[in-house]
This record gives structure tokens, sequence and C-alpha cells, in this order.
């Protein structure tokens, strides 16, 4: 049985090898069932000096909600692959009025083949890497090819009314996504050293 339905609620975490909250998942277990731990909140929770990404969400970790969080200080251990929310191949992701900020790498991500998943009403700034990753490059074991047979790194997914500041590279990165869009959005000193503000690109 799966810890579906869960919901954490201020709360703060600090620390972690890896990651301050992970969601799991059976995709690379060798069965049939590949089904994630889904339909999880975490509201209202600080998540920071993380050893890498403060949360991280595998694949067919569906219908995750993060709301009212701050997040930050990821890469205490490792600074170079430190997001802030990593989701690779988790549908219906919902990041909603958090603080995203101090972000070795990128602040928060939705790859893999994502699937409708919305990024709203945020603050992200300080960021080493980009600000929103709509796609990224994801090995390709994980993408469903039975949905998702041409490997787009994300699928409808939306950034609105967000305000990124701060990132070392793009504000907003588009790759390999698919009817994708970002709108109401406010950049402030993005593409620092790589990249442009808003960037198109390919996973490799």
């Amino acid at each position: 049985m799966d810890a579906d339905w869960g919901k954490l609620e201020n709360l703060e975490i600090t620390g972690g090898y890896y990651y301050g909250i992970m969601l799991f998942t059976r995709w690379d277990w060798g069965e049939e069932d590949r089904t994630g731990v889904s339909h999880i909140t975490i509201s209202n929770c600080k998540v920071h000096d993380t050893g890498r990404d403060c949360i991280k969400i595998t694949p067919n970790c569906d219908y995750v909600t993060i709301e009212n969080c701050e997040i930050y200080n990821s890469g205490a251990r490792y600074s170079e692959n430190a997001e802030g929310i990593d989701n690779v191949n988790g549908d219906n992701m919902h990041v909603v009025d958090c603080h995203i900020h101090n972000i070795g790498s990128t602040g928060v991500y939705a790859k893999g083949g994502a699937t409708d998943c919305v990024i709203e009403r945020n603050i992200i700034e300080h960021c080493g890497e980009m600000g929103v990753g709509i796609g990224f490059d994801t090995s390709p074991e994980y993408f469903d090819l039975t949905v998702n047979p041409h490997r787009y790194e994300n699928i409808r997914g939306v950034v609105k009314n967000c305000l990124i500041v701060d990132t070392q590279n793009e504000g907003i990165g588009f790759y390999a996504s698919l009817n994708c869009s970002a709108y109401n959005n406010t950049l402030i000193n993005t593409a620092q050293t790589n990249h442009s503000a808003i960037y198109f690109g390919v996973s490799l």
C-alpha cells in the first residue's frame, strides 16, 4: 500500500544527505506496477539546507501540491545539482504561493515527460542555474513511452504570475516541451552568465 493522500503542514525540515522531502516510486523495481506516491500536499512548510534538492519528486508521483512554502539553501553538500523542487515525470504538480530562494542550481523544474504541471504566484530568486525549467534533460529510462513516445520533457506545463529574480541562467527555460506556456511573469536580472531571460532549448 502506498502513502497516498498525505499532507505535510506547518513543518520546518532541514538537512538530509540528499533531499529534505522525497516522494518515491516503483518505477525501476522491474514490476508491472510502476506507481509512485501520489495526491500529496505540502503546505506552509520550510524546507532548507539540504544536501542536494529540497524536494524530490520521482516518476509517477502525481498530483503533488506544494503551497505557501519557503524553500531555500539547497545543495549544502553538493550545489551543482541541487534544485529547490526537482520533478521527474510527476504529472499534475501544482506549486503555488511559494518563496524559493538561494538555490544551488534550478529553482523548480518539471521534466521527464511531466504533464499538466502549474507553477504560479511564486517568488523565485538567487538561483545558480534556471529560475523555472519547463522540461530539461532526463535519462531515457524515466520516460513513459506508452503515453509520451516522442520523449517530450514537459507537456502542457504552465508558468504564470511569478516573480523571478537573479538567476545565473535563464529565468524561464523551455526544453523539448509540448504545448507549454508562460504568461504574466516578471523576470529581473536573469541570465546573468548564460543563455537568455527566456530560453528555448533542446534536451541532450
